[in-house]
């Protein structure tokens, strides 16, 4: 019994840390370039906004939970599976992982906001 309360002392601890970490470097990112902090999040300019301006001790209370406030962005076995397999051109695979967040990232983003399709040719009459 002693052992499952250590194990689960010792998982909130993980979770603190993590949580809170997250949610300074959030902030150091949003300050340094807004944009690409919210693209690399992956989250809204109201919520960039909320973030931006949380004190330490809101951070913390934020943090204080049992669950994880961020989440895994790779959400498809098949993208798992592209970005850790082993390749020839090994120096290139960050760089290949990245885009296919970001390309997911994109796509998820139009798909709430309901935005055209870049690739889709559009016609004009005057």
């Amino acid at each position: 019994m002693n052992n499952m309360i250590t194990s689960y002392d010792e998982r909130l601890q993980s979770i603190y840390v993590l949580n809170l970490s997250y949610l300074l470097l959030a902030q150091r990112m949003i300050k340094q370039d807004r944009f690409a902090a919210g693209f690399s999040l992956g989250i809204e300019d109201s919520l960039i906004d909320i973030l931006k301006d949380l004190s330490l001790p809101q951070l913390i209370q934020i943090a204080s939970t049992d669950r994880l406030i961020c989440r895994l962005r790779i959400d498809n076995e098949s993208v798992l599976h592209t970005v850790t397999r082993n390749s020839r051109l090994e120096a290139l695979q960050g760089i290949h992982a990245g885009i296919i967040l970001s390309t997911n990232l994109v796509n998820s983003l139009a798909a709430e906001e309901e935005l055209p399709n870049p690739n889709t040719i559009h016609s004009c009459t005057l």
